[in-house]
């Protein structure tokens, strides 16, 4: 919720963690909780967004998409 939050408000430096996000990566169980773990994700979405400039919100839109059309699992409602 905190990096929407950020997101919304400063998104050429923030970028939303999801698992949609984090499947893409490869990675399937993460403490989504964490702020030092969203912190070593957003330098990491940092560096991809800089290698192949495109801004953070780009990169986000490509990592959910690729999830969603590739990734083995589906969102749940609670």
């Amino acid at each position: 919720m905190a990096s929407t939050i950020l997101t919304t408000m400063f998104p050429e430096k923030y970028t939303i963690i999801d698992f949609r996000a984090l499947e893409s990566l490869g990675i399937v169980k993460a403490p989504t909780d964490s702020v030092d773990y969203y912190l070593d994700y957003l330098a990491k979405c940092r560096e991809l967004a800089c290698r192949h400039n495109v801004s953070l919100r780009t990169l986000d839109r490509a990592l959910w998409q690729w999830s969603k059309e590739n990734g083995a699992r589906e969102a749940t409602c609670a």
